[in-house]
C-alpha cells in the first residue's frame, strides 16, 4: 500500500551460491531482489540490493516514467 493506492506484485530473488548467482523466487536469504507491480492506475518495477549494514539500497519508476527514485530500507 502506498498511500491509498494498492498494489499487486511479484518478487524474484537472487544470491551468492559460492561462485555463482543463484536467482528465483523472492526469498529470505536473497542479497538482491527485483519486483514487478501494478495498481489500478499504472504498474512499476523495482531493484533492490542488500547492503553491508543490512538495509537495502535501490531504485524504482513507473511505466512510462523517465524518472527513477532512490529508496534505502532498514529494519527497525
Amino acid at each position: 500500500m502506498i498511500g491509498k493506492n494498492e498494489s499487486i506484485g511479484t518478487g524474484l530473488g537472487a544470491k551468492f551460491s559460492g561462485d555463482r548467482f543463484e536467482m528465483g523466487p523472492a526469498s529470505d536469504e536473497d542479497t538482491a531482489i527485483s519486483v514487478g507491480y501494478v495498481s489500478k492506475e499504472n504498474f512499476g518495477i523495482a531493484m533492490y540490493f542488500e547492503q553491508p549494514d543490512g538495509s537495502w539500497q535501490g531504485v524504482w519508476t513507473y511505466g512510462g516514467s523517465e524518472k527513477v527514485a532512490s529508496e534505502i530500507w532498514t529494519r527497525e
